[in-house]
């Protein structure tokens, strides 16, 4: 928006999806802050990501880049996740999702989610990352649920 309305994104289903990355861009769902995107599902899909990037950048630190929305190019290549960066979200639900990394090994987080409340993860399936990285990582999350998902580190590192 270039006006003082607020924008907002909700509602959103995806289903039954294989998908295939040739980057290693992770699948993005994300706002700014104050403006709402809420109620996404993803059920029933696998992504077969495109891995290769060292442990370095699981740690690198995502601009917010307010004016650049919505294209995923934006961040450059420096995502902290290989399989779904989430961030300033409310009720995100992934249920029977499966991520895979093909190529080079990767050391970054299946899933990264900063600031975001109800995060859903539920019968999904990731697979690990190279060295000792938790597989989920939680940043600012709130009420989150991760049940019957398989292959991630007993512990979910997670920061309020």
């Amino acid at each position: 928006n270039t006006d003082a309305r607020k924008s907002a994104i909700r509602n959103i289903t995806i289903s039954n999806v294989i998908a295939n990355s040739v980057s290693p861009v992770p699948c993005i769902i994300a706002s700014v802050p104050e403006h709402e995107l809420s109620n996404v599902a993803i059920s029933d899909c696998f992504f077969n990501m495109y891995g290769s990037a060292p442990v370095e950048k699981a740690f690198q630190k995502v601009p917010e880049r307010i004016n650049g929305y919505p294209a995923s190019e934006m961040f450059g290549m420096a995502m902290p996740a290989y399989g779904m960066y989430i961030r300033h979200a409310d009720n995100i639900t992934l249920n029977n999702v499966q991520f895979a990394v093909r190529g080079k090994p990767d050391f970054r987080h299946a899933i990264f989610s900063d600031d975001t409340n109800r995060l859903r993860l539920l019968n999904c399936v990731f697979e690990k990352p190279e060295g000792k990285l938790a597989t989920i990582n939680l940043v600012g999350c709130q009420n989150y649920k991760i049940e019957n998902c398989e292959q991630f580190p007993q512990k979910v590192a997670a920061k309020k």
